[in-house]
């Protein structure tokens, strides 16, 4: 994990994102592509290309999945957020954790 934006929760997620990549750039050159889930599908995957200058690849499931199933690329994040001491779950260990 590279970096964390807590936003108001009237930006929806889709919108966040583009707080957490304008400027990552700058701050990570040799970064060239971000997995993201579907939510993440529309305007956001040429907004980063022309503007963070990063390629996001959408992580969908395969076509006719049902239920349960592993994503590929997803569990690199999970993982990485499990790392985190996050305490007894309140906003303030929350922070304090990352």
């Amino acid at each position: 994990m590279l970096q964390v934006k807590v936003h108001p929760a009237d930006i929806q997620d889709r919108d966040g994102a583009k707080l957490v990549l304008a400027g990552t750039r700058a701050r990570f050159p040799r970064l060239r592509r971000v997995w993201a889930d579907g939510i993440y599908r529309g305007d956001l995957v040429g907004w980063a290309k022309q503007h963070a200058g990063v390629e996001v690849e959408i992580v969908v499931p395969a076509k006719g999945t049902k239920g349960f199933r592993m994503l590929p690329r997803r569990w690199v994040g999970e993982r990485s957020i499990a790392g985190y001491p996050l305490g007894d779950g309140t906003p303030s260990t929350l922070e304090q954790g990352l």
